[in-house]
Order: structure tokens, then sequence, then C-alpha cells
């Protein structure tokens, strides 16, 4: 028998135990054992959970396989790329489709879409073979104009029917103006009243400096590379300055910070007073003015309250001293996890790459579905011998289902695979804590086995709660929007933004409560709604500690991502200078583009484990008697054996 004394901090009295299966840190003097038999961490006598939800998952994929294929039949997503004239042409193609036939619809010789009125182009949309590159100020003839379909120049000319020549509004005819090519789209050159030549030139010298830029981005790519490994090893280095002095950087910065406020206190109260008797000197000779009065007041209500914060932060320090030093403990835990598993680091790399691929074929078969709708023309036409125009596209009742069906299945993949990706990483964290020294040679492989094994019904049950609320929020704007164009709406939509904001808080909730349910289930293998429930009852009881373990890893990583990012910026500022380059500041914002995604991953996956952590803490404290904790946390207990579990 080996024996845990003392009383930690979190209000749980460890007693004599016989330790069979678990991994025991014995008492000072003795040699540690390494355990037999299965550990009662990440226990591997599971089952799948949340069948139920797996199985919907792949029935909604499925479905969203078949409409991509239905969205590959209907779509037309060309009518993107190329543009649609005035009407229903497509730019660049026969439009044999149509079945209103016409030589003028043969638009296979006219790739780009111009817009009579820049200001208003839905006026007249007209396929052109170029874009239109001068204007004619002055005169006006046929040659300088693009018309409706059908136009006979009358005996007045051009003129009359020319938009900015005596016409306004649905005009016949509009001046062509200098314009460059946009995806398919003529659109006005900058500065189109100047002199072309000049914009001309300035083009020319913008596609110069573009090349520049691009030139100087590829002289200096080895120097973005090096940097990029800079960001990377700064990274590991920070994780190494929490283990080793994390708790000299938060204790001197929550001192710094007491200081500022005492001093701000002090000196507010100090100059009120002065101010004050100055105002009563000036007062008793006459000369007193409301501005003193204002001011002194001022000062002693701003001084006041940096007092009051001083004494509220001073006894909270007192009084969570202890928690702030378990959240200490916890979050070098986390650095120490994170550098014997620094596979975890590779795991983000592969969901994000998933999520890319994923949210790229999505967005593609969307683009599919918009297009898909059918187009409206007006019942007459506008003008005499002209061709009926479009109106609008019209989506009925089925494919609006269709969409929404995707855009749901969207945002329930998403929250599948970053679930995905916490549960694997809390699940390695959760092996290295309780299985450390048992012979679990690769915690993250067997939290990646785990979860594909027996959890994934699990993660399909809590990211399909988030995604209805997700869901839910985009619906309640797009119902907004439409109420925007309606009489005495504002009631309405203010009800749908307090909804908005209810549900945001609720999605919120629920992802707080779903990365707690992931980590249990990746301890304990239960399913949802049983881990959501023991992470609650965990945090509850241990809601103090909770809030010094989130105040204390919120600032360090905080601190961590501004020191990565500055550190690599300083390092990329000083090589580039000293590079023959025109255009240093392109690689500079790449290398702190890079830096910054570096970090976040970094911090990203060690917020998790934290997270994990302070859990295995809460789990092996009430149900193990704190039999897996580290020497730090061991000598934490055995600091605190005398303090109560209110304390």
């Amino acid at each position: 028998q080996l024996r845990v004394h003392g009383d930690s901090s979190l209000g749980v009295h460890c007693r004599d135990r016989t330790m069979t299966n678990a991994k025991v840190h014995p008492e000072d003097g003795q040699n540690p054992k390494k355990s037999t038999g299965k550990h009662p961490g990440p226990t591997p006598d599971r089952s799948c959970t949340d069948l139920f939800f797996l199985l919907l998952f792949v029935a909604y994929v499925g479905g969203m396989v078949a409409v991509a294929s239905i969205a590959s039949k209907i779509g037309k997503p060309e009518r993107l790329v190329r543009g649609v004239d005035t009407y229903g042409n497509l730019c660049g193609a026969t439009n044999s489709d149509v079945s209103e036939g016409g030589a003028w619809r043969d638009m296979s010789s006219k790739r780009y879409l111009f817009f009579g009125n820049p200001s208003e182009p839905k006026e007249l949309q007209r396929c052109v073979e170029r874009c239109p590159n001068n204007w004619s100020p002055t005169l006006v003839t046929i040659d300088d104009v693009l018309c409706r379909e059908g136009y006979v120049e009358n005996v007045l000319g051009v003129w009359r029917d020319t938009y900015l020549r005596g016409c306004f509004s649905d005009c016949q005819c509009f001046i062509t103006y200098p314009s460059i090519n946009v995806l398919n789209r003529c659109i006005p050159a900058p500065s189109i009243t100047k002199n072309f030549t000049a914009n001309a030139i300035l083009a020319v010298e913008q596609s110069e400096i573009a090349k520049e830029m691009l030139s100087d981005v590829y002289t200096a790519r080895f120097v973005i590379l090096a940097c990029a490994g800079i960001a990377l090893v700064l990274g590991f280095v920070w994780l190494i300055m929490l283990r080793l002095c994390g708790g000299f950087i938060v204790w001197t910065t929550l001192l710094v910070v007491l200081f500022a406020l005492g001093a701000c206190g002090f000196l507010g109260l100090y100059y009120g007073d002065r101010a004050k008797a100055q105002y009563e000197i000036d007062r008793v000779e006459g000369n007193s003015t409301t501005r003193q009065k204002w001011n002194y007041i001022m000062l002693f209500c701003v001084g006041g309250v940096f007092a009051l914060l001083f004494v509220l932060m001073f006894l909270s320090l007192i009084f969570m001293r202890s928690r702030i030093k378990l959240a200490l403990i916890v979050v070098k835990e986390a650095a120490r996890t994170l550098g014997h598993v620094p596979g975890m680091l590779l795991l983000p790399l592969v969901v994000f790459v998933l999520l890319a691929g994923f949210i790229a074929a999505w967005i593609v078969v969307f683009l599919y579905l918009g297009t898909a709708s059918t187009p409206r023309f007006r019942t007459t036409p506008l003008y005499s011998g002209e061709p009926l125009r479009l109106l609008e596209y019209v989506s009925d009742s089925a494919l609006r289902r269709l969409q929404a069906y995707h855009l749901f299945g969207g945002l329930w993949v998403v929250q599948f695979l970053l679930a995905f990706c916490s549960i694997c990483v809390a699940g390695a964290a959760a092996h290295h804590y309780f299985a450390e020294g048992s012979g679990i040679h690769w915690p993250l492989i067997t939290s990646v086995w785990y979860a594909l094994r027996y959890n994934l019904g699990t993660i399909a049950f809590g990211s399909l709660t988030i995604a209805i609320v997700q869901f839910i929020r985009i619906m309640l704007v797009f119902a907004e929007s439409h109420l925007k164009a309606a009489k005495n709406s504002e009631f309405a939509r203010f009800v749908l933004r307090c909804l908005g904001y209810l549900f945001a808080c609720l999605e919120r909730f629920l992802k707080f409560i779903s990365r707690n349910a992931y980590i249990m289930t990746a301890i304990n293998g239960h399913g949802f709604c049983r881990a959501a429930k023991d992470a609650y009852n965990l945090l509850v009881q241990h809601a103090l500690q909770l809030i010094a373990v989130q105040f204390v890893s919120a600032f360090l990583i905080v601190l961590g991502k501004l020191v990565i990012i500055a550190a690599t910026g300083v390092a990329a500022f000083i090589w580039l200078k000293s590079m023959a380059l025109k255009f240093w500041v392109i690689p500079l914002i790449l290398v702190l583009l890079i830096a910054f995604a570096i970090a976040a991953l970094f911090m990203g996956v060690y917020e998790i484990i934290i997270d994990a952590i302070f859990l295995c803490v809460c789990e092996d404290i009430e149900h193990h008697e704190g039999s897996f904790m580290g020497e730090n946390l061991r000598a934490f207990v055995t600091d605190h054996k005398g303090d109560s579990a209110a304390h």
C-alpha cells in the first residue's frame, strides 16, 4: 500500500488506498513504481457512443452528395463567370438553349459584359467584343454609344436617346466610357474624367509596381521561410518559458497592474485633495469658479475608482492566491504535455487541409445551386421591336429547400471536423496525464483511434447542436434583411435582432459545454449527454479554480501570440532591411501573417490541452483521489493539506 496524504485546495481528502491499477506517486524518499494492468484514465473498455447520430450524420452527408449531383445538372455557374445581358443572353455563348431564337442571341464572339450606366447597372447590360477604352465627351454618333437591341436611329439622332445627353431613365443608348476587364465585366477605369493617355500610363506604372512587389517576395522567399522556422522555434521556446518561469511572468504582471492601480488611485485622490484645498482658498477670497469645483470632483471620482479597483484586486489576489498557483501548475503541466507530444500540433494542420477542401467543394456546389434558378422576363417589351428584358432569376420552393439543406450540411460538417480535432487533442492530453509511464508510447495515435473507432457519434451529436443554433442565427439574419424594405417593420426587426443575440449567447454556451464534453468523452468514453453532465458538474464544483485557470491561460496565450509575432517581425525587419529590396514591407507583411498563423496554431492547441488537463485534474481528484498527479501537483496538494474544501 502507498499512502497519499493531504487535503487539496480542490476540496478532496486523499485517503489510504491500495493502488493496483494506477500510476502512483509515492511519498518522499520512495522510488516511483510503474503501474500494471489497465489504467482508469482514458479507459480502453469502450463501446460506440451515440450511434444514432453517427448514422444520421452519414445519411445527411449522403444526402449532400445527392444534392451536389442534382446541382451539377441544373446549375449554371457560367452566369457568374461570363455574365448575362439585359435580355438573358450569356456572354461568350451561342445561347442555343433559349427557346426564342434569333441571331441576336449568338454571343459567342462577345465575351465581355458592358454596363451602360455604372451607377445603375441594371438599366442596360450588353455583351461586347472588347471593353471600350475611350469616349467622345463632345460629339456623339452611333459609333460612340451602346444601344438597346432593336434600336433604330431616329431623325433627331442618338443625342436625345443617349444617357447624359437628355435621357435620364430607361435610356435607349449609353455613351461608352474607358473601362477595364475584371472577371469578364467592363468596369469603369480609374478617373475616367481625366485624360485617357494619363490613365494608360498610370495603369502601366501600377502593373510594373505589382511585378516589382512579386519580384521582391520571390527574392526574399528564403527569408520568409526562415522566419517561419523562427516563429515555429519561438513557439516551443515559449512553452519552455512557461514551464520554467510562467509563475514569474503571471505574478509580475499582476503585481505591476496592482501597483499601477494603486498609484493611479493615490495620485487621483492626492491631486483631488490639493485641487479642493485651492478651491476652498479661492472661494473664501471670492475667486473660485465652477470649473475648479468640477475639476477636484472628477479627480476624486477617478482616484476613487482606481482605489476601489486596487482594493478589489488586492483582496482577490489574497483570496485567489492558491487557485492562481494551481492554475499556473495546470498551465505548466499543459506545456509539458505539448512538449512531450508535439505531434498534437500536426493534427490541426491535417484538419485544416480537410476543412479547406470541404469548404471549397461546398462553395462550388452552392454556386451551382445559386445559379439554378429560373429567369423571369417582362410580359411586354419596353420599346417597340425590342426583345423582352430579363427581370430576375426566381427560385422555386424545391430549390430553396435544397439550398437550405446544403447550407445546414456545411455548418454541420465544419463543426464535426473541428470537434474531431478537439477530442483527439484532448484525448492525447488525457492519455499523457493518466497513462504516463504505463506503456502507451503514442498517445495521439491512440486518441485518434479511439475517436474514430468509438466516439464519432458523440462528435456528430455535439456538432449537430451547434450547427442547429448557427442555422437559426442565419435564418434570423435572412429574415431581418427581408424586412428592411417593409414599412413599419422596426419593431419586428428589433425582436429578430434580440433573438439573434440570444442565440449567439446560446451558441457560445454550447461550444463551451461541447468542448468540455469532448474532453470527458476522451477520458471515460461516455456518450455526449453523460459527458456533458459530468463536465458541467466538475466545472460547477470547481468554479473558482476554473475562473483562475481561464484567466491565467487567456493571459499567457495572448502574451505568447504577441511575443511570437513581435519577435519574428523584428527579426524579419532587420533581415529584410539589409537586402536590396524596393518593397520590403510586402515580405514583412507575409512574415507577420505566417507568424500569426503559427502562433494561433500553437496557442489554439495549447488552450485545448489546458482545458483537458484541468478536467483531468478534477476527474483525478474526484474519482481517483489524486493518484495520477504529477510532481508539481503533488507538491501543491502537500503544501495545502490544511486547506478546507471551501478554500
